[in-house]
């Protein structure tokens, strides 16, 4: 799966789950529409921030889109890191 689309569908199941259209999820969280539909649609990562209000928007666990962002960054860059090291070294 890819990182962001994880994010994504967490964000798009919890909005479902709670009966909330885009349109309340983003005045909740204090953000546009259209980037709450980038969340849910896998084209942006959310900032701690927009991250943190939205968890308190849909009553997610305190660091649960934080948590899941920190793990896609830590993959990422693992992987960018063996990437470097193949075109460095072989392999």
């Amino acid at each position: 799966m890819s990182t962001t689309r994880e994010i994504a569908i967490l964000i798009t199941n919890a909005r479902k789950m709670k009966k909330l259209k885009q349109e309340v999820l983003c005045s909740l969280a204090g953000c546009s529409r259209s980037y709450i539909s980038k969340l849910e649609n896998g084209r942006s990562l959310p900032s701690s921030v927009i991250a943190a209000r939205i968890e308190k928007a849909l009553g997610l666990k305190r660091g649960a889109l934080i948590g899941v962002i920190l793990a896609i960054r830590k993959k990422e860059l693992r992987l960018k890191k063996e990437a470097m090291h193949k075109a460095r070294y072989g392999g």
